[in-house]
């Protein structure tokens, strides 16, 4: 009997953990998501202010 309690506590954690773990991944693809899209149009940005100093080099 104390056997299956165990088992039975051991199955409830497993799948705690599972939810946990897949919250956390959720978090970090979100965070990496975020980061991503500030790199990205920090790099458009900085691509923009290139070609304007360029134009006014040329003038």
């Amino acid at each position: 009997m104390a056997l299956l309690k165990v088992l039975v506590v051991l199955q409830k954690t497993r799948k705690t953990l599972i939810v946990v773990f897949h919250e956390l991944k959720q978090i970090v693809y979100r965070n990496l998501n975020e980061l991503l899209q500030r790199v990205k149009r920090k790099k458009r940005d900085l691509k923009a202010k290139l070609s304007s100093l360029t134009r006014k080099a040329r003038k």
